[in-house]
C-alpha cells in the first residue's frame, strides 16, 4: 500500500469535480489578435524592446528584464505590433502591453520544435540558471516569482531536496493532471536539470492522489532515472499551497533524506557463469543506510569494487561512471564522470580478461 502524505492542521475537502481529467490536450489554435502584458511577474515591469510595425515570430524578445526582479517577456504569435498602450488587464487594471495582429506561424529558428526529450544534462549550474533567465520563465502561482532567483541558492546555503507541486487540488483544474499524463518524460528531465542547477540528486514529485492515471505514468518512468522520485499526497485543500505542501513532504522527506546519506554498496563474488549484477546496498553494521530508495545514488555513495570486478553505474541506458580498480570508488556528481578510472589501458584488459574467464 502506497504511503499518503498531507498536511496536519486545517484544511478543507470541497468536491473534487475533476470533470476534464480524461479529455487530452487540445490545440486551442491562433487567434486574430493577441495583447501581452510587459509585466507577467512580480518585481519591475521588462523594458519593451519593440516598436508599431515591427515584425515578430513565436520567440520573438519583446520586452527585456529589467533588473533582477524582473522577467524577459517573449511573443507567442507571428505577426506584427500593432500598438504599445495601457489596456485593462485580468486584474482589471490598466497595464502596459504589446498588441501584434497574428500572421501566419513563424518561429524564431533558436527555438527547438521537436518532440524529442533530450536526456544528457551537458551543461553548468551557472549556465542552467542562464537558460532560465534567457527564457523568462517564472513561477505559475499569483506572484509569478522569476524562477532563476528561486533557482539561485544563497551563498552559505546549500538546497538538500526539490519539490515539484503536482498537487492541483482545487475543483475543477486538471490542466497540471493533463500535463503530468501526456508530457511526465519531460516533468522529470526538468526536475534531473533542477537537480544539477541546485547541486543535488533529490527531487521529488508531489502528486494529489485524485490522479491515479499521473500517479502510474510518472512512478513507471521516473524509475528509469536517478535522483526524481513521486510521492503521492492525501486529498485536501489547500494542499498545493507552498508551505502546507512542505509541511506534508516532511513526512516523505525522511526516507528521501535518507538517500542524501552516503550509502556503501557491494557486490558479493560473482558465480562463474554470472557476467553482471546489481550492486546491493549495505543493510547491515554502522555504515548501513535502511530508509533509501533503491533507484537512487546518492551524491558522495561508496561503492566497494572488489578484485576481478568492474562497476559501471547507468543512467537511462547511458554509462555514466565505470571503474576495474579495486577499492572504495567514491561517485561525485560535482565533476566529469571519472569514467574508466585508474589506468585506461589496463582496466580495460583487466575488464575483457575477466569476460573472457567468465565465458
Amino acid at each position: 500500500m502506497v504511503k499518503k502524505f498531507s498536511f496536519s492542521m486545517g484544511g478543507i475537502h470541497p468536491d473534487k469535480c475533476k470533470l476534464t481529467s480524461n479529455c487530452p490536450i487540445e490545440d486551442a489554435g491562433l487567434p486574430d489578435v493577441v495583447c501581452i502584458p510587459v509585466k507577467q511577474h512580480i518585481g519591475s515591469p521588462a523594458k519593451i524592446m519593440v516598436n508599431k510595425g515591427d515584425k515578430v515570430k513565436v520567440g520573438t524578445l519583446l520586452a527585456d528584464a529589467d533588473g533582477i526582479v524582473s522577467s524577459d517577456v517573449h511573443s507567442s504569435v507571428s505577426g506584427e505590433v500593432l500598438k504599445i498602450e495601457d489596456v485593462a488587464g485580468s486584474t482589471g487594471y490598466e497595464e502596459k502591453m504589446i498588441t501584434i495582429k497574428v500572421e501566419g506561424d513563424e518561429w524564431e529558428s533558436s527555438i527547438d520544435r521537436t518532440s524529442k526529450v533530450i536526456k544528457e544534462i551537458n551543461f553548468t549550474p551557472e549556465e542552467i540558471i542562464e537558460k532560465i533567465r534567457q527564457a523568462g520563465i517564472v513561477g505559475m502561482g499569483g506572484a509569478g516569482y522569476p524562477t532563476p532567483i528561486k533557482t539561485s541558492v544563497p551563498e552559505g546555503k546549500k538546497a538538500n531536496i526539490l519539490i515539484v507541486n503536482g498537487i492541483e487540488c482545487e475543483p475543477f483544474l486538471t490542466a497540471d493532471d493533463r500535463l503530468m499524463v501526456e508530457h511526465a518524460e519531460e516533468i522529470i528531465m526538468g526536475a534531473r536539470v533542477i537537480n544539477r542547477a541546485l547541486g543535488i540528486q533529490n527531487a521529488i514529485i508531489a502528486v494529489d492522489e485524485n490522479k491515479p492515471h499521473a500517479i502510474e505514468v510518472l512512478t513507471r518512468l521516473s524509475k528509469l532515472y536517478i535522483g526524481v522520485n513521486i510521492k503521492v499526497c492525501k486529498t485536501k485543500y489547500p494542499q498545493g499551497g507552498e508551505k502546507q505542501l512542505i509541511k506534508a513532504i516532511t513526512g516523505a522527506i525522511n526516507s528521501v533524506v535518507a538517500d542524501q546519506w552516503e550509502e556503501y554498496f557491494i557486490c558479493e563474488s560473482l558465480d562463474n557463469d554470472v557476467l553482471v549484477a546489481k550492486g546491493q546496498k549495505r543493510t547491515k553494521g554502522r555504515a548501513s543506510n535502511n530508509n533509501g530508495e533503491d533507484n537512487i545514488i546518492s551524491n558522495g555513495s561508496i561503492i566497494a569494487v572488489n578484485e576481478g570486478q568492474c562497476m559501471i553505474i547507468v543512467d537511462q541506458g547511458k554509462v555514466v561512471e565505470f571503474c576495474a580498480e579495486a577499492g572504495a570508488f567514491k561517485y561525485d556528481t560535482s565533476s566529469e564522470p571519472s569514467l574508466f578510472c585508474g589506468n585506461l589501458v589496463e582496466n580495460i584488459k583487466k575488464t575483457f580478461a575477466t569476460v573472457g574467464k567468465r565465458f
